[in-house]
């Protein structure tokens, strides 16, 4: 993603904060970096640790690092409230920033299913099972476009 937006806006800086609750994922990503040599001159930050302390952080130092683009994919899963995380990152988007959540589409046909079988679904540390569908209705709530 980064590689791409770097080529759609070349020579405009690239910085980029990661917040990954793990450590291995977190390594992974740094050795991808290492390997990408467009990305190797771009600035990041990594922050192990799960995104509710991430914000517990940030609302604490009171410096907030406003940002052009934040991407959540696959990450609402691990979060324990939906709209109070939603609220926090679009409160770090510049004028026109972009927040973009990737979740699994809405399938309303499977909610039986899931509930039942939830424990099946959500494995390890999976906190809750979120669709688009969920998602609409909090991006909505809290009067944002989508």
């Amino acid at each position: 993603m980064l590689t791409l937006l770097q080529s759609t806006f070349p020579g405009v800086p690239i910085t980029a904060d990661i917040v990954e609750g793990s450590s291995q994922l977190t390594d992974n990503f740094k050795a991808l970096v290492a390997k990408t040599t467009n990305l190797q001159k771009s600035p990041f930050a990594w922050y192990i640790m799960h995104s509710e302390d991430y914000e517990r952080q940030v609302k604490e130092k009171g410096h907030l690092k406003t940002f052009d683009f934040i991407h959540m994919i696959q990450m609402i899963y691990f979060v324990d409230n939906l709209a109070s995380t939603i609220k926090f990152y679009h409160s770090l988007l510049k004028n026109n920033g972009r927040l973009m959540i990737i979740v699994e589409a809405d399938l309303r046909w499977l909610a039986h299913p899931v509930e039942t079988y939830k424990k099946d679904f959500c494995v390890d540390a999976i906190q809750k099972y979120r669709s688009s569908g969920e998602v609409s209705a909090c991006l909505k709530s809290q009067g944002l476009k989508h």
